[in-house]
């Protein structure tokens, strides 16, 4: 069960806590840089571990039958492509069980934006994370239809591939499920929870275990 990153990308053995803007004055322009959560540099390749534990009942002897299933899951980021004239897309790669998808996604002083997957990239795009995510911050993300995003709190989080600053971010998107990103500056997206509660219980997380940078 995997939901859409509309998803990630990470940096170094950790995270160190910096302003979220800086600015640079010269006597004849002022450049404002922002501080990234969600990097696209071409080159990278992270590896998530994907964990899913679900709970079912036996409808005979009402037993609950628990399976749990682990697989590993590639970001390769490949690089720039252009949705139109203008507008420039990051594509990434996700490969998981033999079959590789395209990912779209876009970056810029405002915030990160998903732009679908599959052959082309669309020209709709969804919110990924709003600019600067402060802890408080909310938006609304046109493919979230039970609430807005937000940016909970910030928090430590460890993986095998180090501990990262992050900061959380709740999300739903359908009744009886509840989500949760983690993302790390300069690093991209460190873990990722979603679950379901119902007639079948469903929780899936998917965390960095390696990466080359």
């Amino acid at each position: 069960m995997i939901s859409l990153l509309v998803a990630c990308a990470l940096i170094y053995g950790g995270c160190s806590q910096f302003e979220d803007t800086t600015t640079t004055t010269t006597t004849t322009t002022t450049t404002t840089t922002y501080a990234s959560y969600f990097p696209l540099v071409e080159g990278r390749v992270i590896t998530y571990e994907v964990l899913t534990h679900s709970e079912t009942e036996d409808a005979v002897t009402h037993d609950i039958i628990i399976t749990d299933e682990s697989t590993d899951e590639t970001w390769q980021y490949v690089g720039s492509v252009f949705l139109t004239g203008t507008l420039e897309v990051f594509r990434i790669n996700v490969i998981s069980g033999g079959s590789s998808t395209p990912y779209y996604y876009r970056e810029d002083s405002s915030g990160v934006y998903a732009h679908g997957s599959g052959p082309e990239p669309t020209t709709e795009s969804a919110i990924l994370l709003k600019y600067p995510p402060e802890v408080g911050t909310t938006w609304e993300s046109e493919w979230m239809m039970w609430g807005p995003h937000r940016v909970e709190t910030e928090e430590s989080v460890s993986t095998p591939a180090g501990t990262f600053n992050c900061k959380k971010v709740r999300y739903q998107e359908f009744v009886n499920n509840w989500n949760y990103r983690w993302f790390a500056k300069d690093v991209g997206m460190v873990k990722q929870y979603s679950g379901f509660g119902g007639t079948v219980h469903i929780g899936t997380t998917r965390e960095v275990v390696s990466k080359n940078f």
